[in-house]
């Protein structure tokens, strides 16, 4: 959704700021979708590779941190053990995003 507002938004720029309108022989959503393959493809793989990976995770650890608030943490034990995993899980998710920011 992020990638068809940019092309909504890079046309009507182009169309609007182009003072050469009867000189541009290639249409603006082409010329969007251009920019938007080019320049964004970092973030473009980044969504379709690091989010899908996480997701599982997250499900998981929030799944288990609620049922946790619900028995009211009786066992200290799991409860310190899903606070460990729910920051190492937050640091896996800073590795991917580093990763996909310099690879």
């Amino acid at each position: 959704q992020a990638a068809h507002y940019y092309v909504l938004s890079s046309s009507s720029l182009l169309w609007y700021f182009d003072h050469e309108k009867r000189a541009r022989k290639t249409p603006t959503m082409k010329i969007s979708v251009w920019y938007l393959l080019r320049y964004n493809a970092g973030s473009i793989v980044h969504a379709v590779t690091a989010l899908p990976l996480t997701f599982p995770f997250k499900m998981i650890i929030g799944s288990a941190k609620r049922r946790m608030e619900k028995a009211y943490y009786k066992s200290k034990v799991s409860a310190f053990l899903i606070n460990v995993m729910a920051t190492c899980f937050q640091v896996y998710e800073l590795y991917l995003k580093y990763i996909s920011m310099n690879g």
